[in-house]
């Protein structure tokens, strides 16, 4: 079928960013600018921080309860940090319960009609087997995947038959593209738990929602910061599509060519650590053209903006948009 000029205006932002994941040879360079979503050609709905309620507790402290009935502090305007865990203690469990579905359908519709038409659209499952963690509390958990192996299981299948029922809301309500999660499993060196330990208690649900996502045709993203090497490769099998690294200087922008071109398609900003808050025009400028040069192989990289929490008040540029302006002046054709 032959598109008009209005349909192929239309279309492009969905066009463009499929053509990227399925290495189709994009006519331009996708963009996800997430806190701009006009231009943006990613853009999502279901991010959990938008839908939490802060109370202001103490001079330049905020306090919340999440979705999952985790208490949370922060000390500025980012998403903070577990306080009071959900689940102190194993006996509470059984009482224990996810949130509400049709609540959270009820928000990710209203965010979906009113964002722009045609764009690429996640549909955000937050945390999604990292929260065992925020539930549990982390040292609490840590000790969990050894006293307690079987009761942490149950707890993730929990967490996976909630994000398969979430995952099935966003299909049944239509115009979303991609489930999206946002799991940290690294450090700035080595990951939090062994790769083998992670693959005995979490691959197999993982691969299960995924397998879920794909048999309603919705691609898989995959955040997660710091150094989580050892297990690419297993969820790659699983079905990941599109891997969100902030940090790609950590893995080594030519290192992830040589081992994953072609496999797996990247969204990646300037690294948000080695790179933007030197505040260097020619370094950005360098990198942004790197990251296209190694992670673009006839599609496959995704420029991602990042901006940063904290303003720079010594530069007289904002690093995040200039990155915008080197990305968005790339040719690929």
């Amino acid at each position: 079928m032959k598109l008009n000029n209005r349909d192929m205006k239309k279309r492009s932002s969905f066009e463009v960013v499929k053509a990227a994941i399925g290495f189709e040879k994009p006519v331009r360079l996708p963009i996800e600018d997430l806190i701009n979503p006009e231009s943006s050609d990613i853009v999502g709905v279901g991010f959990e921080p938008t839908i939490w309620k802060w109370d202001r507790i103490a001079e330049g402290t905020e306090e919340c309860t999440d979705l999952f009935g985790c208490v949370r502090r922060r000390h500025d305007n980012g998403i903070g940090e577990v306080h009071t865990p959900a689940m102190a203690g194993w006996h509470q469990f059984d009482n224990y319960t996810m949130p509400d579905m049709q609540s959270l359908k009820n928000i990710s519709k209203k965010q979906l009609d009113i964002l722009p038409d045609d764009k690429f659209v996640l549909g955000d499952l937050g945390e999604f087997l990292f929260k065992v963690f925020d539930i549990r509390g982390f040292e609490n958990a840590m000790l969990d995947f050894a006293l307690y192996p079987g009761e942490m299981r149950e707890l993730i299948k929990k967490l996976t038959d909630f994000a398969i029922e979430r995952t099935r809301m966003y299909a049944d309500m239509g115009g979303i593209h991609c489930i999206s999660m946002y799991d940290d499993w690294g450090t700035q060196d080595s990951m939090l738990i062994s790769p083998a330990q992670w693959r005995e208690f979490f691959l197999d649900d993982y691969r299960r929602l995924f397998d879920v996502a794909h048999e309603h045709h919705m691609y898989i993203y995959f955040h997660c910061c710091g150094a989580m090497g050892p297990i690419m490769p297993d969820l790659i099998d699983a079905g990941v599509d599109i891997f969100n690294f902030d940090q790609p200087r950590l893995h080594g922008i030519k290192e992830l060519s040589d081992q994953y071109a072609g496999k797996v398609a990247f969204s990646c900003p300037v690294d948000i650590q080695a790179t933007l808050p030197k505040g260097d025009e020619k370094l950005i400028e360098q990198e942004a053209k790197e990251l296209v040069k190694y992670l673009n192989h006839d599609g496959g990289f995704i420029a991602k903006i990042y901006y940063s929490w904290e303003e720079n008040s010594d530069l007289d540029f904002d690093p995040a948009q200039y990155s915008k302006d080197i990305f968005e002046s790339i040719h690929l054709i």
